[in-house]
């Protein structure tokens, strides 16, 4: 294939799908059409030099304080963890009911709290420089969940509380907080030293 053919299928991926990241025009290439991962970055630097497409800094705009970056639209993802292993807690203890709706809702919020709360902000400190689609995060987050949540288990059984609901709720709460508060940390570094790596 030419140069030229790479050219125009990649182009061809950028008009149609609208991708906002190279990586995501690099798996579509790669997938359709076959092309090398190497060969599609360079044709994207081709035609980034020729001006045929404009390619956006999307760290540009990133506070250079942690404080400020906080309560920045980034961290929307943090906001949401903390108030949902908040929340979702506290609803386990208000609806004490068995009856039909308030089952459901407990069922739905215990398998949040349990099965993906706690992975998804492990995987923030430990896939937070890979580039991972919304899948794999998912997986990612129930994997890590699945193994977290024996090993809180196995701890609380040598301590002197007892393995029961509220401090097995507490520490997922707290392993939660904690592990997404040092993601949002990592997170903001990478992208601090991203844009000093930029022009």
């Amino acid at each position: 294939m030419s140069s030229l053919e790479y050219s125009e299928k990649i182009l061809l991926i950028m008009q149609r799908d609208n991708p906002k990241t190279v990586i995501e025009v690099i798996n579509k290439a790669k997938k359709e059409f076959n092309i090398p991962r190497l060969k599609t970055l360079e044709t994207i630097e081709t035609l980034r030099d020729n001006e045929e497409i404009n390619l956006i800094n999307n760290y540009k705009d990133t506070p250079k304080n942690i404080f400020q970056y906080f309560i920045s639209l980034s961290s929307s993802w943090y906001w949401t963890t903390i108030i949902l292993s908040l929340f979702l807690p506290m609803s386990q203890i208000m609806n004490a009911d068995n009856t039909y709706p308030f089952l459901f809702i407990r069922l739905i919020s215990n398998s949040i709290s349990l099965l993906f709360l706690p992975g998804y902000s492990l995987s923030k400190i430990l896939f937070n420089e890979k580039e991972i689609d919304h899948i794999e995060k998912l997986a990612y987050s129930i994997g890590i969940s699945i193994v977290t949540l024996p090993l809180i288990g196995f701890l609380l059984n040598y301590s002197h509380w007892e393995i029961s609901f509220y401090p097995l709720t507490l520490s997922l709460s707290g392993i939660t907080i904690i592990a997404a508060t040092i993601g949002l940390i990592i997170e903001h570094r990478q992208k601090l030293k991203k844009t000093s790596s930029l022009p």
